[in-house]
C-alpha cells in the first residue's frame, strides 16, 4: 500500500486544498483502481479481496484524519462506495494499477482505457476498450463493502502537465473547470472555498502568468562634436598633404612630353645641303698626311719606269698637279703583274731593320677593285704577298717589313702589283710609295 498511499497523497496535493467532496472523489478513485488492480491481475479469492480493501480503508482514514478539522462530522472516508461520482475520478487515480489483490469484474456503462500498474511501462495513445457489460444482473449489481469501479476519462499524452516518477504512483485530482472555475480563471477556487476546512489556511491570491520584462533600449552615446580647432587642423594637414603630391608630380616631370623629359644632346636627324657637297674633285696632297719621318721611294714619272708583263698595261698619267702611275691588269695570274722599280739606295735603307711601307692608291674608274702586292727586293727576298681592296677614294695602305739579318746589297729590287685578281681589267692610280722605320 505504499504507492497507493504516495498516489493518494500526490493527488491531495495537486488538488491543492481540496474540500470534502474532493477527497471523497480521491479516495473513491483509489477504491475504483484497486478493484481494477485486482481484477486485471486474476484475484478472485474472497478473503484477499477484502484484505486489500480492509487495507485501504484504514489507509483512507489515516490520511482523512489528517485532513478532517476538528468538529467535521462527515469524513468522506466513511462514505459508502455510492456515492462516488464516476463521471469525476481523477485521472491520476486512473493512470495507477495496484497489485496484490483480485476484482469482481464491473459492468460499465462506457468502456474505460486500460491504467498501467506501477510496475508496468506507461503505453501512448488510446487503450482498448473493454467488453460490453454482461446480460446477468448479479455480475452487473455492485458487490458489498466497496463501490463500483467508477469511469475513468481518457487522458491523452499531451493534458498531462508532468510524468509521475515511476516510483511514484500519481492520484492527480482536476476538478471539473464547469463546476469550480471562479471568476479568476483559476479552476476549483469557488468550491474548494466552500468546502475548504476551517483550520487550513485560505490560498494564495490568483495565480497570474508574470508579465513579460519590457526591453529598455539602451541610450546611445551622443557622438561628440569635434572642435573648430581639430576641424582647422585636420584640414591643414589634408591641403598639406595634397600641396606635396602635386609638387612632386610637377617635380618628376610628370607633365612634360617626351621631348620636354629627354635632357641629352639634340640628335637631329641628318640632312644634306649644298654646303655639304665638295662639288667636283679636290687637288690631290699625297703627302698631306705623312710626318717626316716617312720617305718617298718612288714617284711616277721621277723614279724610274714601270714595267709591264704580257696582260697588263702601264702608263703616267698626268693630272693637274700631280703625276699618277695607271696600272691595268686582264689576268689575275703573274702574267697581269707590273713591276714598280726600288732604287739600291731603298734597298740599304731596308737592310739590317724593321720598316713600314706604305702605298697612296685609287681606282681608276668608281668600280671597286682587289689588288695584291708582292716584294723583288734582290738578296733582301721577297715580303709575302698582301690582298687589299681599293675603293675610288684615295687610300693609304700599309704593311710590314722585316730585314732585320738581312745585308746591304748593291742593286735595287722592284714591287710586284697586279690591279685586279678577279682578271676583269679594272685599274688603279699609284700616286706614291713611302717608307719609314718601324717603331
Amino acid at each position: 500500500m505504499t504507492g497507493m498511499e504516495a498516489a493518494i497523497r500526490g493527488a491531495l496535493e495537486k488538488a491543492g486544498i481540496p474540500g470534502a467532496q474532493a477527497r471523497r472523489r480521491i479516495y473513491d478513485s483509489a477504491r475504483g483502481a484497486l478493484d481494477r488492480s485486482l481484477e486485471r491481475q486474476g484475484i478472485m479469492d474472497a478473503d484477499r479481496i477484502a484484505e486489500h480493501r480492509h487495507r485501504l480503508e484504514q489507509l483512507i482514514a489515516d490520511i482523512e484524519a489528517e485532513w478532517t478539522p476538528p468538529g467535521e462530522t462527515d469524513a468522506p472516508g466513511a462514505t459508502s462506495p455510492d456515492l462516488a461520482s464516476p463521471g469525476l475520478a481523477s485521472p491520476g487515480l486512473a493512470s495507477q494499477q495496484w497489485p496484490d489483490a483480485p476484482a469482481a469484474s464491473p459492468a460499465h456503462a462506457e468502456p474505460a482505457p486500460v491504467i498501467p500498474a506501477p510496475g508496468e511501462s506507461r503505453q501512448t495513445g488510446r487503450t482498448p476498450a473493454i467488453e460490453p457489460a454482461w446480460s446477468d444482473p448479479a455480475a452487473t449489481a455492485p458487490q458489498p463493502g466497496h463501490s463500483a469501479a467508477p469511469t475513468i476519462a481518457p487522458v491523452s499524452r499531451a493534458s498531462r502537465p508532468q510524468e509521475t516518477p515511476r516510483s511514484e504512483a500519481s492520484l492527480d485530482f482536476t476538478p471539473d473547470a464547469s463546476d469550480h472555475a471562479g471568476p479568476t480563471g483559476f479552476a476549483g477556487d469557488a468550491g474548494l472555498d466552500a468546502e475548504r476546512p476551517p483550520h487550513i489556511p485560505a490560498p494564495a491570491g490568483t495565480q497570474e502568468r508574470p508579465e513579460r520584462t519590457a526591453r529598455i533600449p539602451i541610450p546611445r552615446k551622443e557622438k561628440r562634436r569635434r572642435g573648430v580647432f581639430a576641424g582647422i587642423f585636420s584640414a591643414a594637414v589634408m591641403l598639406s598633404f595634397l600641396g606635396i603630391g602635386i609638387w612632386w608630380m610637377v617635380d618628376s616631370g610628370l607633365f612634360k612630353s617626351a621631348a620636354e623629359r629627354d635632357t641629352g644632346v639634340p640628335n637631329p636627324p641628318p640632312s644634306l645641303s649644298r654646303d655639304d657637297f665638295d662639288g667636283g674633285p679636290q687637288q690631290l696632297n699625297p703627302g698631306a698626311g705623312f710626318s717626316g719621318d716617312w720617305t718617298n721611294v718612288f714617284r711616277p714619272g721621277r723614279d724610274g719606269t714601270a714595267e709591264a708583263r704580257g696582260d697588263a698595261t702601264a702608263e703616267i698619267i698626268e693630272e693637274d698637279d700631280s703625276t699618277v702611275l695607271r696600272i691595268i691588269s686582264r689576268s689575275g695570274t703573274a702574267s697581269g703583274e707590273v713591276l714598280v722599280p726600288l732604287s739600291a739606295e731603298v734597298m740599304q735603307a731596308l737592310a739590317g731593320r724593321k720598316s713600314v711601307m706604305a702605298l697612296t692608291v685609287r681606282t681608276a674608274s668608281p668600280e671597286a677593285t682587289q689588288i695584291y702586292v708582292k716584294c723583288d727586293f734582290s738578296v733582301l727576298g721577297d715580303c709575302g704577298r698582301h690582298r687589299f681592296n681599293v675603293t675610288y677614294d684615295t687610300t693609304d695602305i700599309l704593311f710590314d717589313l722585316d730585314y732585320d739579318r738581312a745585308l746591304a746589297p748593291n742593286e735595287g729590287g722592284n714591287l710586284v702589283i697586279n690591279s685586279d685578281i678577279s682578271g676583269g681589267g679594272k685599274g688603279i692610280d699609284l700616286v706614291a710609295v713611302r717608307i719609314r722605320p718601324a717603331s
